[in-house]
This record gives structure tokens, sequence and C-alpha cells, in this order.
């Protein structure tokens, strides 16, 4: 598999799981709605900011693993690509198979070179 295709396939990869990714925040945010019934009223306030704190937290990190997705597809941003694959890493198990192959990817040269050829001119004349 060539370096361009392994680089399109982590584009595709990234945004699907980016994607797939606001399902279990919708869940994490009712489960914690759910149990915040049964607590006593001064603790359900602090469930309930829990609760929209980590969606909210799970929603900037669905942004930022797409934005990441887009770049890689454009080429763009190499540093911010490779800080987001290895953060990827931490979820398991999708995440760190996912992340661990774009992680791969992004070190060989010849996406390093692609990603330096990227950001230069084209001249047209």
């Amino acid at each position: 598999m060539s370096i361009l295709q392994r680089l399109q396939y982590s584009s595709r990869l990234l945004r699907i799981l980016s994607v797939m990714g606001i399902w279990p925040a919708f869940v994490v945010l009712n489960a914690f709605l759910d149990v915040s019934k049964y607590n006593p009223p001064h603790l359900q306030i602090f469930v309930i900011i829990i609760a929209y704190g980590s969606f909210l937290c799970s929603l900037a990190l669905l942004v930022l693993i797409y934005l990441a997705g887009y770049y890689i597809g454009k080429r763009r941003h190499y540093k911010y690509c490779k800080i987001v694959s290895l953060l990827l890493i931490l979820g398991i198990p999708v995440g760190t198979m996912i992340g661990y192959f774009v992680s791969k990817t992004l070190q060989t040269k010849e996406a390093q070179l692609l990603f330096s050829n990227a950001r230069s001119p084209v001249c047209t004349l």
C-alpha cells in the first residue's frame, strides 16, 4: 500500500471515528442525567455539571479528530495531526488501533515529505 493510500485511509478513518463518537457522548450524558435523579438535591447540580462538562469535552475531542482527518486529507498541519493521532491512542480499543496506524503512517519519511511539499506553492506558467 503506497503512502498516499495510507494517508487517504487514515483521513477516512478519523472522519468516520469522529462521527461514530457522537452517539457515545449522548449515551454518557443521558446516563449521568438518569443517575442524578436518585441523588440528593445538593448533589444533583454537581452531577449535572459533570455530565454537561464531559459531554462538551467529548464533542470538542470529536471536532479535533475530524479536523485531523480533514488536514491529513489535505496534507496540512503535520504537527497537529501527529498530536491528535497520539492522543487518540488513549481511546481504548478502537482509538488505540486507529491512532497507532495513523501515527505510524505519519512517522514515515514519505509522509513528512508529502506534508512539506503540500505547503509549497505550485508554479504554473
